[in-house]
């Protein structure tokens, strides 16, 4: 999982079930 900033997730990753949106911390 590459360092991607907390601030907020991309659609992408979320779609790819990477992170949670921008609870993703």
């Amino acid at each position: 999982m590459p360092s991607l900033p907390k601030t907020h997730a991309q659609p992408e990753e979320v779609q790819a079930g990477k992170l949670t949106g921008p609870a993703a911390d």
